[in-house]
């Protein structure tokens, strides 16, 4: 395959103004697996505090640790309030409340976060989700947010004694606090996992006290200010939770975390690393490789994901992200050496069909190559492909919806991002584009109100109050 720069398509736009789109937006492919992601909705959560609820147990007074967490990051997700308390109508029991909510999960009335970066709202309180069990729209929620959820619907159905715990033997989770599988126990009941109503094995349980819990509170609480780019926020919530449990090897990768998104580069590796030297799993070496890539640590990228697929020779992500490495080199290579990276890329995203066929990033990656040999069908083909095997990958519609104006195809483009829309793959960027493109078609009533929905979910985005009041201008 051959990357010819500058040149241009037969009667379209230039081959350089077509291959920025896709390279610029394929470079988030990263991003996919991990952070940074989709900026935080605004959420109306209750107030309570751990001093005021107890995670645990109602206890009058905190341990001392808690005394230590100023009031404003003691708000806890597992209120039990009105919403819950309707919810709860006709669940009398522990095993009823579980079995609820395994249902509202299978049947998808309570979507999981199926991404790494999908850390928007986090952690969403249980009154946000109770909707879902009596048949109202609600978001999505991870593993902690569904044991918060369980928690607070025991406590209206009138279990007081409700102990949290985290199941270690879930896969991946060494590190990585997406991946953890929180469980859930009623009085002397056994410990259930509350995504799937099963109990686990008491064994493997680690239960947590009211410090333990509230630090993992705290730790989704910084990845969600991560995605909301409130790094003081993240800073503030990771260090109180590395502090409240310190030998919890999460807790010291989610702060390593929080020092890259602000910048400490140098210092959130070397913390995420010490944490892998002593629990690392796929996911860690998977997690330290992409979070190198987003700060332009290559070789130490690299490092980390050989680490990761040797680590787990059944993902083909880490070989996704190699691809994505080494394509990333191309802007500094000669153009005489260039096959040869683009043979290298091949090789990586051959391994990774080999595991998988159908991962994610496999063919984004090859539409850029496509590009750079100047195969633009081909290259919508495959972005075609990728969003209809992967239509919840809002990042994957915008990047289709983007390629396809860049072509000169306005009307594909916005019909590809209402269907985007229309199907629920929505994330700020993908309205953000939509917006804008249908403001560039001159539908700009519509554009005022999908650029209106991206600025109350990522009100911190800079271009869209910008956008907003242009729009607004125009309508008169």
């Amino acid at each position: 395959v051959h990357a010819k720069a500058g040149g241009a398509s037969r009667g379209g736009p230039p081959i350089a103004a077509i291959a920025l789109v896709v390279l610029s937006l394929v470079g988030g492919a990263a991003a996919w697996l991990l952070l940074p992601g989709d900026p935080r909705e605004s959420t109306d959560s209750p107030t309570a505090t751990a001093t005021e609820t107890g995670s645990t147990s109602a206890a009058q007074k905190p341990p001392p640790s808690l005394d230590k967490v100023p009031s404003h990051l003691r708000v806890l997700p597992d209120v039990t309030d009105a919403r819950v308390t309707a919810a709860s109508k006709g669940l009398t029991s522990a095993d009823a409340v579980f079995a609820a909510l395994a249902k509202a999960r299978a049947e998808g009335r309570i979507a999981a976060r199926t991404d790494r970066d999908d850390y928007q709202g986090a952690p969403r309180a249980a009154a946000d989700l109770a909707g879902a069990l009596v048949g109202e729209a609600a978001p999505k929620a991870g593993p902690l947010e569904m044991a918060s959820l369980a928690g607070a619907l025991l406590r209206a159905a009138g279990v007081s004694d409700v102990s949290y715990g985290v199941d270690p033997s879930a896969p991946r989770s060494a590190t990585a606090i997406h991946a953890r599988r929180y469980v859930v126990r009623a009085a002397a009941g056994a410990w259930t996992d509350p995504t799937t109503g099963k109990p686990v094995d008491a064994a493997g349980v680690k239960p947590l006290d009211d410090a333990g819990w509230l630090a993992n509170v705290l730790a989704w609480r910084a990845m969600g200010a991560i995605v909301a780019l409130d790094s003081d926020t993240a800073s503030e919530a990771a260090n109180y939770a590395r502090r409240l449990a310190p030998d919890d090897p999460v807790m010291a990768f989610v702060s390593g975390q929080t020092k890259l998104a602000g910048g400490l580069v140098d210092m959130g590796l070397s913390e995420m690393g010490a944490a892998a030297s002593q629990h690392a799993d796929a996911e860690t070496w998977l997690l330290l490789g992409s979070s190198a890539m987003q700060v332009e640590q290559p070789f130490k990228a690299r490092s980390y994901l050989v680490k990761s697929a040797e680590k787990d020779p059944t993902s083909p992500e880490p070989h996704v992200l190699l691809a994505q490495l080494t394509l990333d080199r191309l802007g500094l290579t000669p153009k005489d050496q260039r096959e040869t990276l683009i043979a290298e890329a091949n090789g990586h995203l051959e391994r990774a069909a080999g595991i998988d066929p159908d991962a994610a990033g496999i063919r984004p990656l090859q539409a850029q190559m496509a590009v750079m040999a100047e195969e633009l069908d081909r290259a919508e083909e495959l972005l075609a492909e990728e969003v209809a095997k992967h239509p919840e990958l809002g990042h994957a519609w915008t990047m289709y919806g983007e390629f396809l104006k860049a072509r000169g195809k306005l009307d594909e483009a916005l019909e590809t991002m209402k269907q985007a829309v229309d199907g629920g793959a929505v994330v700020p960027d993908l309205l953000v584009t939509y917006g804008r493109l249908l403001a560039e078609s001159g539908s700009l009533a519509e554009a005022k109100g999908v650029l209106e929905r991206a600025l109350a979910a990522a009100p911190e985005t800079p271009e869209l109050r910008p956008m907003v009041a242009q729009v607004k201008k125009a309508l008169g």
